[in-house]
């Protein structure tokens, strides 16, 4: 486990196995035990993805006061997991309501430090879900009073009366945007990828599908499910490629076209952030996957198997957006 632990932190920091000598000079056995349990052990159970377990960790430090440390040891994994620098202050807010305001006011400093390292303004942009439900909101006013402007059109399918509408945080610059129809489901949900810069919305994909295939408002809380066979499916992929076990391997031809974008990801090396969205629905993030920023696949899920995917950040040439993807 100490060895998987050692892997999986050197993945998140750069320098992440010369930070963990330093750190356990002293007391190499500590080392095993500690790096073992959280990075070989708890960091592989699949219930929680790399985000919200370091976000889960980063509240039970500062409530329990530890400021030295751990504390920057997981304000950095916690960045380099995806969590928004926006995000770590809220946690330390959040904090302050059930450990008490001293302890979270002894948090900031070793937070701001390691933002400083990082050359993160202090205190940090929004987080990308505060600016796309601002944007939503500002949006579903000018709609409200029929003054609706080109800006708005991207968030279209949200802006339907009744519309069912949830926000994700993929990435410190990304955001998903699941809306569900109103009424029964059998109309079209539709999922926007959302693009955050500077604090402000830079560009969205409207990713298309029916919307029992992004499955009910209710149903999300089982997106384990969705999420473990994305997972399963990825590993698969990495394994077999576009060999002749592929076919058989994935399921059927259908999807074979549709993976070639991430063949290239996983080629480099490159492990994707698995998110579960829905009872059968799941996104894996690609970051620093190309030029373009990272690549998004979006997969809808049966029976605990990957039915069909789309692809956000396909930039094979000449190739416009494909089946279910359109620019917005």
């Amino acid at each position: 486990m100490y060895a998987r632990g050692r892997e999986t932190f050197a993945g998140l920091l750069p320098d992440g196995g010369e930070r963990l000598d330093a750190i356990f000079a002293l007391s190499p056995g500590l080392a095993h035990v500690a790096v073992g349990t959280v990075y070989g052990y708890l960091h592989h159970r699949r219930a929680l993805d790399a985000r919200a377990r370091e976000i889960a960790a980063l509240a039970a430090i500062v409530s329990s006061g530890m400021c030295g440390t751990p504390l920057a040891v997981h304000t950095r994994s916690a960045l380099a997991a995806g969590v928004a620098p926006a995000e770590i202050v809220e946690v330390v807010v959040e904090c302050a309501a059930f450990a008490g305001f001293p302890r979270a006011v002894s948090a900031l400093p070793a937070v701001e430090k390691v933002f400083a390292e990082a050359g993160i303004a202090s205190p940090p942009q929004r987080s990308p879900r505060e600016v796309v439900l601002e944007a939503l909101d500002t949006a579903r006013r000018r709609t409200a009073t029929d003054g609706r402007g080109p800006e708005d059109e991207p968030f279209a399918p949200a802006l339907r009366p009744g519309s069912d509408t949830t926000v994700y945080t993929l990435a410190p610059d990304r955001a998903l945007v699941l809306c569900a129809p109103a009424g029964p489901v059998d109309g079209e949900g539709e999922i926007l990828d959302i693009r955050v810069v500077d604090g402000r919305v830079a560009g969205t994909t409207v990713l298309t599908e029916s919307a029992s295939a992004a499955g009910p408002a209710g149903a999300r809380e089982t997106a384990g499910a969705a999420r473990h066979a994305l997972t399963a499916f990825l590993r698969d992929l990495d394994a077999v490629g576009h060999g002749p076990a592929a076919e058989f391997v994935l399921g059927g031809p259908d999807l074979l076209d549709d993976t070639a974008p991430l063949l290239g990801p996983l080629a480099a090396g490159i492990r994707p952030r698995v998110y579960g969205l829905g009872e059968e629905c799941a996104a894996a993030v690609f970051e620093d996957a190309g030029p373009s920023g990272p690549v998004i696949a979006l997969a809808f899920c049966e029976g605990g198997r990957v039915r069909s995917l789309r692809v956000a950040g396909d930039d094979r040439a000449g190739a416009g957006p494909g089946p279910g993807l359109r620019d917005g």
